[in-house]
Parts: C-alpha cells; sequence; structure tokens
C-alpha cells in the first residue's frame, strides 16, 4: 500500500458514479474568529490558546500494491497541531477484488484549531489479525488564527457583501 496524496478542504462528496468532489482546497489555513461581549461591561478573556471551531474535510488517496493490501479492514487518523492532539478520527472499510485504489475522507468534522503551527496526520490502516501500517503525509498545511473582539457583532460590510 502506498499513500499517493492528501488533502484538506472544505467539503468533500461523494459522487452517484463513484467520483469524488472535492470543494475549497487549502494549502495553508488561516482562520479568523470575531469575538463580541454580551455586554458593554463584560469582554472576553482572549489567551495564545483559546481554541477557534474549523470545519474541514481530508480526504486520503491510496495506491493498493498487492492482493495483501486488500485485507485492511479499519482506519484510524490521528491529527495533531504542532505535536497537541486535535482529534483522532476512525472507521471500519472493505475494499473490493477490483480495487486499485483506496480513497478514505473524512467529510466536514469540526476541529478545535488551539494555537498557530503546523498539523500533521498519521494515518494507520490495520488487518483483521491486528497487524497495522502507519502513513505521515508530508504535504501538511499551517495554521494561522486571528482572533478579534469587538464591541459589536460583524456586519455584511465585513465579509465585502452588501
Amino acid at each position: 500500500m502506498k499513500l499517493i496524496d492528501m488533502i484538506v478542504c472544505e467539503d468533500i462528496r461523494p459522487e452517484a458514479d463513484g467520483r469524488i468532489s472535492v470543494t475549497g482546497i487549502y494549502d495553508d489555513i488561516n482562520v479568523e474568529a470575531v469575538l463580541v461581549p454580551k455586554d458593554k461591561d463584560s469582554h472576553p478573556n482572549v489567551d495564545d490558546h483559546m481554541a477557534v471551531p474549523m470545519e474541514l474535510a481530508i480526504l486520503f488517496r491510496f495506491q493498493i500494491e498487492s492482493a495483501e493490501d486488500k485485507n485492511f479492514t479499519k482506519h484510524s487518523c490521528e491529527i495533531t497541531l504542532d505535536d497537541h492532539m486535535v482529534r483522532t478520527v476512525s472507521g471500519a472499510m472493505k475494499l473490493r477484488d477490483e480495487s486499485k485504489y483506496l480513497r478514505i475522507h473524512h467529510r466536514r468534522f469540526s476541529y478545535p484549531l488551539d494555537r498557530d503551527g503546523k498539523l500533521a496526520f498519521k494515518v494507520t490502516l490495520t488487518k483483521d489479525d491486528g497487524s497495522s501500517q502507519d502513513f505521515i503525509p508530508l504535504n501538511c498545511p499551517e495554521v494561522t488564527r486571528r482572533i478579534e473582539v469587538r464591541d459589536t457583532a460583524p456586519t455584511e460590510d465585513d465579509f465585502g457583501q452588501k
């Protein structure tokens, strides 16, 4: 089994004909959040590790190199941000005999991004006998957060809309 690539994006949609539609591919991730106090006397305490939730989808593509590769039945993915655990996602899988490629996609999970830094992924494929193989993609995005505190909620003008 060989990891071909990984894509981090806004959304992934399986199509009826077997294709996958990928929307909003990220090279790096810039997260912006605006905090508004509940009333004029309270101000949110913004610190360096305040989590900003971000919805991301992830696609991994593997090339099946041997019949033995088709014996993997489970997958898990550990996602870290500068060596701090963000989320673990896992699931079952079944490969068809005629399959040449394996696609694993995780659609729109919310990730609490609590720092700037480099995202890292470790995908583990596991067989029923408990043996496993780890894959670590190299093309991982950088995360940059910007948190702003305002007295009023954002308006349409803040987003370039009229």
